[in-house]
């Protein structure tokens, strides 16, 4: 379990709490590419903005090392209504309508958007030529391709990538942190300073500090070493593939 000093009764309410902002950040992201920013900048915060200020009078590469939580998308969103030119990868989607649905929202405001299955590669040439990446440092590839770090109360095999795409893209690796509060319906996207420091890191290193910075629950938990705790995905969760779908067309109506 990801929280073993927690009871069972605070786990399963902090499940409960998780699926109720769910659908709230999925609706905000729908209401995002229907209606556009202007109708959700009062509902947005942003921490740490003055970073990405710099970053962009600097004219510097950026890759935004990124958790997958709800409302993951709304931030990259945003910042490519601005202007700023966003290049992201993603895995197909098992269901062809939501595929589709989920990829045409992501791509409102432009950008580029790069299948897994089609490689690194296209990700880091468009890091290259002036895109700010978005990347989400959290697929399980198995232990030969891991570094088992600390994980909550866990050790989780971490692909250490980010290190060997900042040298490659010549990059700045940013932590940027979405938020979606459900009680008071507002997002918070904190940005964290460049983790510099990853230049000269080993990967153990630099799996390690990821986790220390993100520290979030993924869905993706599944190579543990033998007898550690491990975190487990909620059967109920393939549900919001269609839930989602359900508000993206609600909200077009």
């Amino acid at each position: 379990m990801c929280f073993p000093q927690r009871s069972e009764a605070e786990r399963e309410a902090i499940v409960d709490e998780m699926f109720a902002t769910a659908p709230q950040a999925m609706a905000m992201m729908a209401e995002l590419a229907m209606r556009g920013p202007e109708k959700i900048q009062q509902r947005v915060e942003w921490e740490g903005l003055e970073i990405i200020e710099e970053m962009r009078r600097n004219d510097e590469k950026v890759i935004f090392l990124v958790p997958h939580g709800w409302g993951v998308d709304i931030p990259a969103m945003l910042m490519a209504s601005q202007g700023q030119k966003m290049a992201a990868m993603f895995h197909n989607q098992g269901n062809p309508v939501f595929d589709y649905i989920w990829n045409t929202v992501r791509r409102r405001f432009g950008g580029r958007l790069h299948a897994r299955n089609d490689g690194i590669k296209p990700f880091i040439q468009s890091v290259r030529q002036g895109y700010w990446g978005y990347y989400l440092p959290d697929q399980d590839h198995g232990p030969e391709h891991s570094e088992f770090v600390d994980f909550f109360a866990t050790y989780k095999a971490t692909l250490p990538a980010i290190g060997r795409l900042m040298k490659v893209c010549r990059a700045r690796v940013i932590p940027l942190f979405p938020v979606y509060n459900g009680k008071t319906h507002r997002l918070t996207i904190q940005v964290r300073p460049p983790m510099d420091d990853l230049l000269a890191a080993d990967d153990h290193t630099i799996a390690r500090r990821m986790n220390e910075r993100l520290k979030f629950l993924s869905a993706r938990i599944r190579n543990s070493i033998p007898g550690s705790l491990s975190c487990s995905k909620p059967a109920s969760l393939a549900k919001f593939s269609r839930i989602s779908v359900k508000i993206f067309i609600l909200s077009n109506k």
